[in-house]
């Protein structure tokens, strides 16, 4: 099960507090990587204690395993949007012209 929908199944047997970290969570997957227990407490405006009952209650060890599910949710999440006739090597060329074409109009920003 993707792990944003088994966060979502657990919402309504989570506290008010967890439900706000759940939330952000939910809102903000792509965040979750870069921050840590203390950022995320103060986002969600909740204690750090709340943060580690939440990771627990979804079933992780740790905020550090859970930021690593969410990691891993992602890139199950990318490679979803790979179509099933594109060939790998056609998807890397296409993410290469398109980076390319993104920081060429950079430079031609700053130019």
């Amino acid at each position: 099960m993707n792990l944003l929908a088994k966060i979502s199944s657990y919402f309504p047997s989570l506290t008010k507090s967890e439900k706000k970290v759940a939330q952000f969570v939910l809102a903000n997957p792509d965040e979750i990587e870069s921050i840590s227990i203390q950022q995320l407490a103060k986002k969600a405006k909740v204690g750090e204690s709340t943060i580690i009952r939440f990771v627990k209650k979804v079933g992780f060890e740790g905020y550090q395993e859970f930021k690593l599910g969410i990691v891993k949710n992602q890139l199950n999440e990318i490679k979803l949007n790979i179509e099933e006739d594109e060939s790998l090597v056609g998807f890397v060329h296409q993410q290469l012209l398109t980076s390319l074409n993104e920081t060429r109009q950079f430079l031609k920003l700053e130019l």
